[in-house]
């Protein structure tokens, strides 16, 4: 029972044929991966922004005239109930503080001490009107970056400091540090729920605790190895926090996804009285193309980020399509291999179905032809078959309507009142309540050159005098004369509405468009507003990018210029529906308590264009995974309702433990206590339900059927492009 091959049944029978090889191999790798990326220094970067952004360029100035090394800094916060500053046990407790920051001790660059000098203005800046809240700036040597693993070195501090009737906190560099504690904690409850969701879930669809195993030991390894050589990778670029939450979340899902596609194929075939290791190459020749195809999408999709031009954005695309590039390496060699070396124990707990495989085999004897048998997704893809015209119309409706809310979406960074209780949004609540909400990142104009005169400071201190948005003002001028920074406290939260319009604003004044390119409006407010206009500007590209080269991958792996235009329009309803349920839900608050999701007042900034790019990658997937399989009865039998029903009925089982198994791993992010992860969790979580229920088993196959023959239409002009369908199927058997 020879197989008709290719590459990647080839592949797949020469990793079975030597397992312990193949496994060993893949163990030295992920242990040497692991290993060496746990012994490398993490990379910041000099610049964010890859291109000139005036935030930044105000930055690089400032840091260069007054001779900053990276601005990491730190703000102390100190309250009481019962004492003003005056009195001796305030001060008793800030000496008390100070004197217990022995393990910052030699990153301390300077303190500002408000009992040095309590009667200078600049002092009198950091008491409170009612003198019961003390603000201590620290300024630390070194990057921001080099802080935030040192949260628990502080929060032992403020615990050793702590006096009955007075409130210790911080925000800043070193306090930052417990957010990232709070979302690395989530991350590994979502992983501790994801997993045995995942299990139970497999365990269901194959029937089979070892057929169970398989796909879940692939996503672990993706998850480990990925994260090893993006730990290596950012040593040399720069890849933030997110970015390894990113892969894990993509890791595990996409890990198990390949696996559940090829362990079904293989168990079919054998079934079909297939030997073990012809199972393996013909499962790795259909199944395995597929799950090439579809990784190749995926990884395509995820490189749109690149047309972001910023370091955090870039490197999270790169890690999240590490990910992906891993799973499809092991999917289409390690799991053979273990599949070889596990055979027909796969099946366990069905010892009838692994005797009844040995039998098999003992005779040389295929299994009598068994007929189709229409499963609940072979009925449902029979039905839509029967009425596609309304099917479409009814599902393509609701996508649409689902789609709207996607039109009044607001964005901007994530404010820190949407982050769980802690002790760091108890000091910026503090701050903001009884200074400005804007102290600790101000609004900075520096003037350099011909600017930096008194005349333009006056004509500037005038403008922020003149606006409710901003708090008093101060100046510094570097030793020279020839930089001077002009810097406000905001009234308002720095990524509201109310701070992006002050940021426009203040940049069109005439004191700062006379002064040209000498004045840069710079601080953590144009910042925001830098990167909100990077990202929209950047999204065009990101989107023509993604469709055009999917269009290009499915044209080829389909030999058709109908079905990758069918396929980009109903990815595209799956994102629209997903973008509209995600503003529903948080920014207008629609099931948000019940669902224990937190409304927000805009969505945050980087979530369209990384929720596209995954959504549409993730969404090829399935995508792919079913049409490879109508396909192949399409050029077996020539018959488009025979290819749709027999095709979604043999994919369909598998399709939905898939997408339940990603929408678990997804959900369980959701179910986090930071906004912007429940954000992205619940809308790729509901997409890929979305994707499932409502476009694979009605718009793919009311799509195919009203296509007809057309579907694989193939015009004679391209008949110069490669072949790739040359390899394509298995034939059947003989």
């Amino acid at each position: 029972m020879n197989a008709y091959t290719n590459s990647f049944g080839k592949l797949g029978r020469l990793s079975a044929s030597h397992p312990w090889i193949t496994v060993v191999v893949w163990i030295a790798l992920a242990v040497a991966i692991i290993f060496a990326g746990a012994n490398t220094t993490a990379f910041d970067p000099d610049r964010q922004f890859t291109v000139d952004i005036e935030s930044e360029t105000a930055s690089t100035v400032e840091n260069q005239a007054f001779g900053t090394d990276g601005g990491a800094d730190e703000m102390i916060v100190i309250q009481s109930d019962q004492y003003t500053v005056t009195d001796p046990e305030f001060r008793a407790v800030t000496d008390g503080f100070l004197a217990n920051l022995t393990p910052f001790a030699d990153d301390i660059v300077a303190i500002t001490y408000y009992y040095d000098a309590p009667d200078e203005p600049a002092m009198q800046q950091l008491v409170s009107q009612d003198q019961r809240t003390l603000l201590i700036p620290i300024a630390l040597h070194g990057e921001w970056s080099d802080y935030d693993a040192r949260w628990s070195e502080l929060e032992q501090v403020f615990e050793a400091s702590q006096v009955d009737g007075f409130f210790l906190g911080g925000i800043g560099d070193i306090s930052s540090g417990e957010i990232s504690e709070i979302v690395s904690s989530d991350m590994e409850s979502e992983i501790k729920v994801g997993i045995p969701a995942a299990l139970i879930v497999m365990v269901v669809v194959f029937g089979a605790l070892v057929a169970a195993g398989l796909p879940l030991l692939l996503g672990v390894t993706t998850i480990g190895i990925g994260t090893g050589i993006v730990t290596l990778l950012g040593s040399r670029i720069y890849i933030s926090d997110i970015s390894f939450t990113m892969v894990s979340m993509i890791g595990l899902a996409v890990g198990i996804d390949y696996s559940l596609v090829l362990v079904e194929r293989y168990r079919q075939e054998r079934k079909n009285g297939r030997i073990k290791l012809d199972a393996v190459e013909v499962a790795s020749a259909t199944a395995g193309k597929a799950v090439f195809f579809s990784g190749m999408t995926t990884v395509m999709a995820l490189f749109g980020v690149f047309f972001v031009p910023m370091a955090e954005f870039q490197g999270m695309g790169l890690a999240m399509s590490i990910a992906v590039a891993v799973a499809v390496c092991a999917a289409l060699t390690l799991l053979p291999a273990l599949v070889a070396i596990v055979g027909d124990w796969i099946n366990f707990p069905r010892i009838a179905t692994i005797r009844k495989l040995r039998a098999q085999d003992a005779s040389g004897q295929e299994p009598a032809p068994v007929a189709e048998k229409h499963g609940a997704w072979g009925k449902l893809s029979s039905a839509v078959v029967a009425r596609p015209v309304v099917s479409a119309a009814a599902v393509t409706l609701l996508l649409v309507l689902a789609s709207l809310p996607a039109l009044t979406m607001e964005l901007g960074q994530a404010s820190v009142f949407s982050l769980p209780e802690s002790r760091f949004v108890s000091s910026y609540e503090i701050v903001s309540n009884e200074f400005a909400v804007g102290m600790e990142s101000p609004i900075k104009v520096v003037l350099r050159g011909n600017a930096a005169t008194d005349e333009n400071v006056a004509a500037i201190q005038s403008l922020f005098a003149n606006d409710q948005v901003f708090g008093p003002t101060s100046v510094m001028t570097s030793d020279d004369g020839s930089v001077i920074i002009i810097e406000s406290p905001l009234t308002v939260e720095m990524s509201s509405a109310s701070a992006q319009a002050a940021v426009k604003e203040l940049r069109n004044a005439d004191p700062v468009q006379n002064a040209g390119s000498d004045a840069l409006v710079g601080g953590d407010p144009a910042e925001v507003y830098d990167f909100n206009h990077v990202l929209r500007d950047s999204l065009p590209k990101v989107l023509f990018f993604v469709l055009s080269l999917s269009f290009v991958v499915m044209m080829l792996a389909f030999r058709s210029i109908t079905v990758p235009l069918l396929s980009v329009v109903l990815n595209l309803l799956s994102v629209g529906a997903a973008y509209g349920s995600v503003v529903l839900v948080f920014q207008h608050g629609f099931m948000a308590d019940r669902l224990g999701l937190i409304q927000v007042d805009t969505i945050v900034n980087w979530l369209p264009i990384i929720l596209f790019c995954i959504l549409f990658g993730l969404s090829m997937d399935y995508h792919v995974f079913v049409l490879s399989r109508v396909r192949e009865v399409w050029d077996r039998t020539r018959n488009i309702d025979q290819s749709i029903i027999e095709g979604i009925n043999h994919t369909g089982h598998i399709i939905t433990g898939a997408a339940v198994i990603m929408i678990a791993v997804f959900g369980s992010f959701a179910l986090g206590r930071v906004s912007e992860m429940q954000q992205i969790g619940f809308g790729l979580a509901l997409a890929v339900f979305v994707d499932v229920m409502l476009v694979r088993s009605i718009l793919l196959p009311a799509g195919l059927k009203l296509l007809g023959k057309y579907a694989w239409w193939w015009p004679k002009s391209l008949g110069w492009v490669p072949n790739l369908q040359i390899e394509g199927q298995a034939a059947p058997q003989q």
